[in-house]
């Protein structure tokens, strides 16, 4: 509705008579503009009818001092729904009968404007050549549109002439996303309620679980998947029997930290087994191997008649079984022995299980233990290294001194005694020397002060003390090497010692039975013997064992000597050698470290893994089986 135009001025006069002392009063009448008044006789305060709005008529004053527009509105005004032929055109909603078509244009809707004439912009000229409002198209100009931006699949689309709209005849025929027809030319798999043959989501795609799951269309004419559930959206379903799914793990994957693959989740959602563990440390006993991984954790195969594996049984074990430690202890080094292990935790404490007959655990007492006892530590002392022997073992202290346990029938306790002893003593230190390593031998024992000089004692039946005698030695005696020798490592076995010097040449000394020695000869040595090195060679590490000895050069290739009737020089043969030969090395691999057992061998690779390779009697390649490997074999992952 328009808003009637009136100018309605409405102006408050206050008419004041006189200013004498009588006054005179406001009244209705008096032909001034009183308070309230709009006009008053004859005063119009200059009002007409046509500053009222109105087109014409005479304006008049009532006894009331208002306007009378009687006269005015014979005239009329505009937005009274009358239309005044002489002024207006229309009004209101009265256009008089005309329309868009009465004013020369093709089509559209006429209006009424506020000042009562024709609004003609809702008309349009369909023709003319120009796409105006109400227009879709005029002619051949779509305005850029096609079928397919119509939402058709195809097709050609039409202007009608008529009334200038779109003519979609030539696109109906091929369809459209919402005509209820499934086109799956057109990729559409559903039209609104129409599903086609599906029931449910695996009827749709066998990657679905097989559950009643409503579908439903959406106005792409697909169907809506958001809940249908498979292996591969990112969800566990475990009802469904999902322990995870892509990246989702959920709270309690298996740790798989310390092998090089495994813990993933596959496209079965369920984990990988955890495969290739990795190691830090390898350390051979007489019949078995023992290795510590990434987190701490020990895990030890082979011979286990006297608990020597750990794990609270004494079932020998082709494979690696891990060691039942105490809750939080964290090994960082372990060494195999004849028939025990021991090993130092984080905190420089020793822990020993296995056989105590001689009281070889350190716990104060001689019975058998299948699973880690902690060592009745001295006073004070925490240990930073351990070896361990026949039935015996020795560590060093933060202070560099030596303490030993166990057996003490040849003097190997040090402590110029001959009586075992089931908790650590602490040797005699000659000159109170600094020592920074040792090994442990089948009955003797071997150490490096912290110049490099060698120190060996205990039993000396083929020489090993290197003191060009064989009598046995309670206490430590220096080696006797020659003149500005320097030692970097040494290591002790059933009858010798061999050691690595600054150059890394090795030397060895002691029983040279089957050739031991690397002298190229079988005479036995009593003092330290230069190892008749390969060309162009330097070791870097030396293990030594019952019969034969192995170590490993500065590019990670690994070198044995000396007996070999069980295949433990690695080099596909039984054939023995006075001198160091090529191990044949696995492919593409290189060694870390190496531990020489009486009659087997462990390495660990450059990445971690573990080949063995010798006597496997008891399983203790780890390989999964018992039989004798005269070749490196890859040790098998824990079940």
């Amino acid at each position: 509705m328009k808003t009637i135009k009136f100018t309605a001025v409405i102006l408050l006069l206050t008419t004041l008579s006189s200013c004498d002392d009588s006054g005179s009063s406001k009244m209705c009448g008096n032909g001034n503009i009183d308070e309230n008044e709009e006009c008053d006789t004859e005063n119009l305060f200059g009002q007409t009818c046509e500053t009222l709005g109105y087109y014409g008529g005479n304006l008049s004053c009532n006894d009331q001092c208002t306007f009378d527009t009687t006269s005015c509105e014979l005239a009329g005004i505009c937005g009274d729904g009358t239309i005044q032929n002489l002024h207006e055109e229309c009004d209101e909603t009265d256009l008089a009968g005309a329309s868009c078509e009465s004013k020369g244009y093709r089509g559209g809707t006429l209006g009424c404007d506020n000042s009562c004439h024709f609004d003609y912009s809702g008309c349009f000229l369909c023709g003319n050549g120009t796409i105006e409002s109400g227009e879709e198209c005029e002619g051949s100009n779509l305005d850029d549109e096609s079928c397919a931006t119509l939402g058709y699949y195809g097709g050609v689309l039409a202007c009608n002439t008529a009334d200038c709209t779109f003519n979609t005849t030539g696109c109906e025929s091929f369809g459209y996303c919402g005509d209820g027809i499934i086109q799956s030319g057109y990729l559409e798999e559903c039209e609104g309620a129409n599903l086609g043959s599906a029931t449910n989501c695996r009827s749709i795609d066998s990657m679905y679980y097989e559950e009643d799951v409503p579908l439903v269309c959406t106005d792409a004419c697909k169907f809506d998947t958001s809940m249908c559930r498979f292996c591969g959206d990112g969800l566990i379903d475990a009802d469904m029997g999902e322990l995870c799914d892509l990246e989702n793990l959920g709270d309690t994957p298996p740790d798989c930290s310390t092998y090089l693959s495994g813990g993933t989740c596959n496209e079965l959602c369920g984990f990988d087994e955890c495969t290739e563990k990795i190691y830090q440390t390898i350390s051979t006993g007489n019949s078995h191997t023992c290795a510590i991984d990434s987190n701490g954790k020990v895990w030890c195969w082979g011979n286990n008649l006297s608990g020597q594996l750990g794990n609270n049984s004494i079932q020998s074990s082709d494979i690696p079984e891990e060691v039942i430690l105490e809750e939080q202890t964290t090994i960082n080094s372990a060494d195999g022995g004849d028939n025990s292990t021991c090993a130092l935790d984080d905190s420089g404490d020793a822990w020993c299980w296995g056989s105590n007959l001689y009281g070889q655990l350190g716990n104060n007492e001689t019975t058998d233990s299948l699973v880690p006892v902690e060592v009745e530590m001295p006073a004070g002392i925490t240990f930073t290294a351990i070896s361990t022997g026949s039935y015996f073992s020795c560590a060093i202290d933060t202070e560099g001194q030596i303490w030993c346990w166990g057996s003490n029938n040849y003097g190997q306790l040090g402590n110029n005694l001959s009586v075992n002893s089931p908790v650590p003593v602490e040797i005699h230190n000659p000159d109170n020397k600094f020592f920074t390593s040792l090994n442990a031998g089948s009955a003797h024992v071997c150490a490096l002060d912290d110049s490099g000089k060698p120190w060996c004692w205990g039993s000396n039946l083929y020489g090993q003390l290197g003191i060009n005698t064989t009598n046995d030695s309670p206490v430590p005696v220096a080696v006797l090497i020659q003149e500005n020798l320097i030692l970097n490592s040494i290591s002790c076995s059933d009858g010798n010692s061999c050691a690595l010097d600054n150059s890394g040449n090795a030397w060895c000394w002691g029983r040279n039975n089957y050739g031991q020695i690397g002298n190229n000869s079988t005479l036995q040595a009593l003092t330290p013997k230069s190892v008749d090195m390969p060309e162009s060679t330097s070791f870097s590490s030396i293990g030594a064992g019952k019969s034969h000895n192995c170590a490993l050069d500065t590019s990670g290739n690994a070198w044995c000597w000396g007996a070999n009737n069980l295949g433990q020089l690695g080099i596909d043969s039984t054939s023995g050698w006075g001198y160091p030969v090529e191990v044949h090395m696995p492919e593409n691999t290189t060694f870390s470290a190496i531990s020489t057992g009486v009659a087997h061998n462990c390495a660990l690779a450059d990445n971690n893994r573990v080949w063995c390779w010798g006597f496997n009697s008891n399983g203790q390649l780890g390989v999964g089986d018992s039989v004798t490997r005269t070749l490196p074999a890859l040790t098998m992952d824990p079940q």
